[in-house]
């Protein structure tokens, strides 16, 4: 009678392992790359943005848009808007809304694209 014993050797186990710490040392490594790469200004500029777009989200429905009454979703151009935050540069927010039609004839609005500019 013959026992054989099936498995990984010792060295095939430290071989493996190697591999699985070079591979997840190198993921781990683009991440703190791609960290750094992000820089706060840029998160700010997104923030700020985001701040208008949630400000227009009372307006989104249709029955509430004036028609040059001053809500947030009247098409037009908004004044540059200069914002300090700390120690910062200032930011520069500006807002475009515009109407989008979607029928050939362009008589009908359906939509309105709000286009939001933060710049520094």
């Amino acid at each position: 009678m013959k026992w054989t014993v099936k498995g990984f050797t010792l060295i095939e186990v430290l071989i493996s392992v190697l591999l699985l710490a070079t591979v997840a040392a190198g993921i781990f490594s683009a991440f703190v790359s791609a960290n750094r790469w992000l820089k706060p200004e840029t998160n700010v500029g997104y923030n700020l943005a985001r701040q208008t777009a949630e400000s227009l989200y009372t307006e989104v429905n249709q029955s509430t848009w004036s028609q040059g009454g001053g809500g947030g979703l009247d098409t037009g151009k908004t004044p540059t808007e200069t914002i300090s935050l700390d120690n910062n540069p200032p930011y520069n927010r500006t807002t475009e809304v515009s109407s989008v039609s979607t029928d050939s004839s362009g008589l009908t609005e359906k939509y309105r694209k709000a286009e939001i500019v933060v710049s520094q």
